[in-house]
């Protein structure tokens, strides 16, 4: 069995990006059929919010790059006030608990 590497991160991308496009198409053609049930402008809500989930976890995923020969105590601290998530653990962050203090 062959195994693949999968880049998450681009695949998100482009995800997002053709929703941009089908969002962008769908508004463009919204005045041509009736709404009445109000499923397109949920549709477009629903696209939305994924848009936006989308952009808060890209930003989210930026962490800061440490350099590890020159990782002090001082280093170790700041990086951990930069980014708040890693004190709640998650994909690339630290647990508070794998910190000595």
């Amino acid at each position: 069995m062959v195994t693949m590497e999968v880049n998450w991160e681009e695949v998100a991308r482009n995800l997002a990006g053709a929703l941009d496009c089908c969002v962008t198409q769908i508004q463009q053609m919204k005045g041509l059929f009736p709404d009445d049930d109000g499923n397109i402008a949920d549709a477009l809500q629903e696209a939305e919010e994924a848009d936006s989930m989308f952009v808060q976890a890209s930003e989210a995923a930026k962490v800061p790059v440490i350099d590890i020969e020159k990782l002090d105590w001082e280093s170790l601290k700041k990086a951990i006030s930069e980014c708040p998530r890693w004190i709640e653990g998650g994909k690339h962050g630290l647990m508070m608990n794998d910190i000595l203090w």
